[in-house]
């Protein structure tokens, strides 16, 4: 049989598929033109097509708890291979756009259009060093994004028992009850304050002599040593106080607030390594180009 479909797929001297594309919004599919070609039957490791009836009607995608021990093998393979090289960990959502008239899907933050918009929010986790995506989640709830960060912690613990990570994300991600319970299960974290203009104007209150200008070890950065102020600071619906980390010079007009439960490592440090955020942003990009 197999030897007859290679036949056949020689003898045309063309791509197994070659149908165009319906013209958008059309409602013509050509998925029953294919539905017995042996070729592309063979290719995907069946015996013909399935029928459009079946693809549109029965949902043949994998459930959660096989998902869950399929990223489990790749990460602790990963870690076995020495590919996740790291105890820092980039955490970001993004948000997969929906364009159709109805759509009961959430309105999740699309930073690049600067308004919430019907998307699916997903979630990727990514070793800092390597650049590697060692943890993704999918159709999440706009409820349940808060939620995801724990989610995340309770996956690695599993992979990484006695690493535990420094996780990197963005003011969005989660809420300060979360933090409170990074904290109790020590776990540290660098993420940003959201800056409202009482913030900012008590930044820009303060005397020019309380500011002190660092170096940022990054051979990249555009602006390698810009001025900080360094403090603690009690924030609603966390227990203890937490540092933060004021900067400026940096090339935006408004100062930048990073808080974090790590009081150990430099301010270079835990500027730095927020700064090496972005890489799960632009890897997720590459990707989709």
């Amino acid at each position: 049989m197999a030897e007859r479909c290679l036949q056949q797929l020689e003898g045309k001297r063309q791509p197994a598929l070659d149908t165009e594309r319906p013209p958008h919004g059309s409602s013509v599919s050509h998925t029953n033109d294919h539905n017995f070609d042996a070729g592309l039957g063979l290719f995907a490791g069946l015996n013909v097509l399935p029928k459009c009836t079946a693809m549109s009607t029965y949902a043949y995608s994998l459930d959660g708890p096989v998902l869950d021990r399929l990223q489990k093998g790749v990460a602790t393979s990963g870690r076995r291979l020495g590919l996740y090289t790291s105890d820092t960990i980039n955490l970001d959502f993004h948000a997969v756009p929906h364009w159709g008239d109805e759509s009961v899907l959430d309105k999740n933050w699309v930073g690049a259009r600067n308004k919430a918009i019907k998307s699916a929010l997903t979630l990727f986790a990514q070793d800092c060093t390597s650049k590697l995506i060692l943890y993704t989640q999918a159709d999440i709830r706009r409820s349940e994004a808060d939620d995801q960060v724990l989610e995340f912690v309770s996956f690695w613990r599993k992979v990484a028992k006695s690493v535990a990570p420094t996780l990197v994300f963005d003011s969005r991600f989660t809420s300060y009850t979360q933090l409170a319970r990074l904290d109790q299960q020590q776990i540290r974290f660098i993420t940003l304050r959201r800056r409202g203009p009482p913030l900012i104007r008590q930044a820009e209150a303060q005397r020019a002599s309380a500011w002190e200008q660092v170096t940022i070890p990054h051979e990249k950065r555009t602006y390698p040593r810009p001025w900080i102020l360094e403090s603690r600071v009690s924030l609603r619906n966390y227990p203890r106080q937490l540092r933060q980390i004021t900067m400026r010079g940096a090339g935006h007009e408004k100062p930048t607030f990073f808080i974090s439960n790590d009081f150990r490592a430099p301010v270079e440090v835990i500027i730095g390594r927020y700064a090496r955020r972005w890489n799960v942003e632009n890897t997720i990009a590459e990707a989709r180009r």
